[in-house]
């Protein structure tokens, strides 16, 4: 068994709760000396005292077998005049709780340098080779808000086109791919009449504005449940036509269609 912080092992999830109570003492032990009516404290008393005084919890393996995957923690716990000592079972695995590591790795701290350890918590334990990515957070779609706060970000970059294409079509992307991932496909639905609304609201005069209203009739027209599978990438460019050339047109699948005219 190892003794650990309370801090330090948290609340992980437990499969059970037992109440720890000194075993009943045999007949034949109880005879004892003339005089000798005072009987020595018990294990699970002192353990729980000793528990509760430095707020530790003890760690150990349940079961009998070194190879035994079932862990448990002892802890003191306040209920009525005194406190009582719980065993709280831990569910099976040798990771029990995550943020402790693999429970066969754990060591004494006074195995290790002093000096390493003196500035620095060791827990929760870092998995080795997963840094995490701040630059893409998961989407976490629980509340209404959070949903009607990614559709406003893709209202605002599009706003902003054609300056902000990259993250416009980013942000359309990652919500297609999880609205898709769920089954919330009206979603894509709702957002393509946003777009389409904001096209529709265009004043169209400008090279910049029609650039928009470009990006906008692209990103509309590629909503559409033929294509929710399909990666929303910007529209091609429109190329300018060479001089002797009939033109340079660009169909529905964005392919550039080249007529050069017979000399």
């Amino acid at each position: 068994p190892y003794l650990s912080q309370i801090s330090e092992i948290y609340s992980p999830a437990v499969l059970s709760r037992h109440l720890v109570l000194p075993a009943a003492a045999l007949p034949e032990s109880s005879a004892g000396a003339p005089g000798a009516s005072v009987e020595p404290p018990h294990l699970t008393t002192l353990l729980q005292a000793s528990l509760r005084a430095d707020s530790f919890v003890a760690l150990a393996t349940l079961g009998n077998t070194e190879d035994s995957d079932w862990y448990c923690f002892l802890h003191a716990h306040p209920g009525g005049r005194r406190c009582a000592l719980l065993l709280s079972v831990l569910e099976p695995g040798p990771e029990p709780a995550v943020w402790l590591g693999k429970i066969p790795y754990l060591a004494p701290a006074s195995d290790f340098d002093e000096a390493a350890l003196a500035n620095v918590n060791p827990f929760p334990v870092k998995p080795k080779g997963n840094k995490p990515s701040y630059a893409a957070s998961c989407i976490v779609w629980t509340k209404q808000a959070s949903v009607v706060a990614d559709v406003q970000k893709i209202s605002r970059w599009a706003r902003k086109l054609p300056d902000k294409a990259n993250q416009f079509y980013q942000e359309l992307n990652r919500l297609r791919r999880h609205a898709l991932t769920i089954g919330f496909v009206e979603l894509l639905s709702a957002v393509r009449d946003l777009l389409q609304r904001e096209y529709d609201s265009l004043a169209v005069g400008t090279p910049a504005a029609e650039r928009q209203a470009e990006h906008l009739r692209h990103a509309v027209a590629m909503l559409q449940p033929a294509h929710w599978t399909n990666d929303i990438q910007p529209p091609l460019s429109r190329p300018k036509p060479l001089a002797g050339d009939a033109g340079a047109n660009v169909n529905a699948d964005g392919v550039i269609d080249l007529t050069v005219s017979k000399r």
